[in-house]
């Protein structure tokens, strides 16, 4: 049981009544009753679960104790909710106390009994981790703060997306890094678990000053979890909405180091496959970092591309080959940049459409936009740039990125507002997948 674990993200109570029929049919002839006095504690933060509760009657209060021993309140519960089942799930000791407000009565599940019918009927842990992964991911009070996993003290939640959850973290030596969490809605789908697992092994086989660094991995908490390098500043998707266009010069500048990180993974036969603002981040310190390589893959993988099954990416920033499901290669990653490059000089995405059928219709139809009605107009280097990636034939987008990475230069950390200095580790808002 932990902070935050009584409401969903979508505020709902987790309770009896909202798992399954035939899930509830399995546990409920293995319960037993048991009563509690107004005042008793019915659970205790700092002890080892040792069964999942659900009230039958009267009402409790979950509440927090910090270090201090400050007491914060985190809900009331009454009849018919569960109680209990994180720490069930994640082997880790509670973090929330459960206290009777008046006389209540209980059935509770033994945590032995509970693995024994979970291990026969996986089906019972599947829902049970999905409402796990709803109060993680959602917008009350932050679960894993405070808490140590494998060392790593949790500072605070930086960010969630559809596939991880991203914490601020202090590792054993004092340095603050970034733990990505896979959501534990995907704990029991192997295809995400492959793609989580191939996403750090991906990064730990590149070296290089724009690419954000991965320094280990380690399962806790019922998921599995990279230790990346921390940053302070904002995505480029940020600094958009705030700035609108930049600068020429300093797109110039941005376009440089980001082309470094691309030759550097496309070196490594590595393709990117989600290169859009929100994935690349400008730090405090004027540097470019390519983040996210949850959807990279080897150019040439035919068997996992065969495996997918289905078109990954963000529809806006994808090639006309990618949405069509091929084997995709540095082509792809160009025709993004492209897309990139349109919204750094215009303010706006080069597409609107999210709709496969739209994006289709439009790529069908394609011409290059009207530069001169950016409001900055752009240099010979910018046209004869966004000509080369935004061809629909990936033969003919034939970017000089060698030319490009000798544009690299220190950002004007001007662009970054104090409010947007942040830590921020991925994007968190247009994680799509087109079926």
């Amino acid at each position: 049981m932990a902070v935050g674990e009584y409401a969903t993200s979508s505020g709902k109570r987790l309770s009896i009544r909202s798992m399954p029929p035939e899930l509830t049919a399995l546990i409920e002839p293995y319960m037993h009753q048991k009563e509690y006095s107004t005042g008793e504690y019915l659970m205790r933060q700092g002890e080892t679960a040792q069964s999942i509760m659900v009230i039958s009657s009267g009402v409790v209060e979950v509440f927090t104790t910090d270090a201090s021993g400050k007491r914060q309140h985190i809900n009331k519960v009454s009849a018919g909710d569960v109680l209990g089942e994180m720490s069930l799930l994640t082997g880790e000791k509670r973090t929330a106390s459960v206290v009777a407000l008046s006389d209540v009565k209980s059935r509770l599940l033994p945590a032995g009994r509970f693995h024994q019918i979970a291990h026969q009927h996986p089906e019972l842990s599947v829902v049970l981790t999905q409402l796990v992964a709803d109060r993680l991911a959602g917008k009350g009070p932050d679960v894993l703060h405070g808490k140590s996993l494998n060392d790593y003290r949790i500072v605070r939640r930086l960010g969630r997306g559809g596939m991880s959850i991203v914490y601020e973290a202090v590792d054993p030596d004092g340095r603050l890094v970034a733990l990505k969490m896979m959501s534990h809605s995907l704990v029991y789908d192997e295809y995400a678990r492959a793609q989580f697992e191939r996403e750090a092994k991906i990064i730990e086989s590149l070296d290089h000053d724009n690419i954000v660094r991965v320094y280990g991995r380690f399962a806790a908490f019922h998921s599995y979890f990279l230790v990346m390098e921390h940053c302070r500043g904002a995505n480029l998707s940020e600094v958009i909405k705030r700035q609108g266009a930049l600068p020429a010069e300093e797109i110039k500048k941005l376009l440089g180091q980001l082309a470094q990180a691309l030759l550097n993974a496309h070196q490594a036969d590595l393709v990117h496959r989600d290169i859009k603002p929100s994935n690349v981040m400008l730090t405090e310190e004027g540097q470019i970092k390519l983040m996210d390589f949850g959807l990279a893959a080897p150019v040439f993988d035919q068997r996992l591309t065969d495996e997918d099954k289905h078109v990954v990416g963000t529809p806006r920033y994808m090639a006309p080959e990618q949405m069509a499901g091929e084997i995709v290669g540095p082509a792809a990653d160009y025709f993004a940049l492209g897309g990139v490059i349109y919204e750094l000089l215009s303010g706006t995405p080069l597409f609107n459409e999210t709709k496969l059928t739209q994006l289709l219709r439009r790529h069908a139809e394609w011409d290059l936009p009207d530069l001169d009605a950016l409001p900055e107009t752009p240099g010979n280097w910018c046209r004869q740039l966004l000509d080369q990636c935004l061809q629909q034939d990936p033969k003919q987008r034939r970017p000089e990125l060698q030319e490009v990475a000798t544009w690299a230069a220190p950002v004007d950390i001007r662009l970054l507002s104090t409010d947007q200095v942040k830590s921020a580790q991925g994007s968190w808002e247009d994680d799509t997948i087109i079926e």
